[in-house]
């Protein structure tokens, strides 16, 4: 069984908000909290230029009711706001996030990346870290918060 013991140099835990379209992630909101400091580093990602309006469907509407964040909104490019998280996050650190795509998807610029499969319980039954939402108030679907959350669930998890 994989825990997130491991004798690297930093262990970091990420999540993101966003949107599914056209097989693809379309990035809104991207946190990535450190381990033993809390360092925690919360970006919120324009959407792309080649799509710059919200495709009008059912499933982008149902998306957007989840995570409350305009197809609009955001302050940095996805490309730099990556860049950014690969400078902070050294090639021996540990990353850690929650679901296969969402880690499929991380691991073209964070090779390092493991899904913690150890962990079951779904972020919407998860609830110990809700003072960490991020400044925009969006709701629980807030990426800061579940990173936050992973970093818990998984301390505790390694404390029994």
């Amino acid at each position: 069984m994989a825990t997130s013991s491991s004798s690297s140099k930093n262990i970091w835990y990420i999540d993101f908000e966003g949107y599914h379209f056209d097989n693809k992630f379309i990035v809104k909101e991207i946190a990535i909290v450190k381990k033993d400091s809390l360092q925690c580093y919360n970006y919120f990602v324009m959407n792309p230029c080649n799509i710059p309006h919200a495709p009008n469907t059912q499933t982008i509407h149902f998306q957007y009711k989840r995570h409350n964040l305009r197809w609009e909104f955001g302050d940095f490019k996805f490309c730099d706001v990556i860049e950014d998280i690969i400078s902070k996050v050294k090639s021996s650190d540990a990353v850690y996030g929650k679901g296969a795509a969402k880690v499929a998807f991380l691991k073209k610029w964070l090779p390092q990346i493991q899904e913690m499969t150890w962990i079951n319980t779904p972020f919407k039954k998860l609830y110990n870290c809700i003072s960490e939402v991020c400044e925009i108030r969006h709701g629980f679907n807030c990426a800061r918060r579940k990173a936050h959350e992973l970093q818990y669930i998984d301390c505790m998890y390694n404390i029994k």
